[in-house]
């Protein structure tokens, strides 16, 4: 499905992540059975150790990866079946890029 297809979200109430399983290609287990809910309101952080999954949690509720197994909802609705562009307009996070400026703050 393309970024500019599928169901338009007025307003995100929540967020779930369901079972999900994922693996990249060299099939070494990532997330298993993760099962996480963010509702309207709440802060979240996720935090642990290097290698963990805490990125690839954010990707896939960014919808740059998909689960291998298990699924990500919004409001209800699995994110394969959501208008991305939408989406990622009503969302924001804080990544963990050392660099976030080409020049000082000052």
């Amino acid at each position: 499905m393309e970024p500019k297809d599928g169901k338009k979200i007025k307003h995100i109430n929540k967020i779930q992540l369901n079972k999900v399983n994922f693996h990249y290609k060299n099939d070494q287990p990532v997330l298993k059975d993760l099962t996480i809910n963010f509702a309207e309101g709440d802060v979240n952080a996720l935090v642990g150790e290097s290698g963990c999954g805490k990125s690839t949690v954010v990707q896939l509720l960014m919808r740059y990866y998909d689960s291998v197994e298990g699924s990500v909802l919004i409001n209800d609705d699995n994110i394969t079946e959501v208008n991305m562009n939408n989406y990622r307009r009503k969302i924001g996070f804080v990544g963990q890029e050392p660099v976030l400026f080409a020049m000082s703050i000052a």
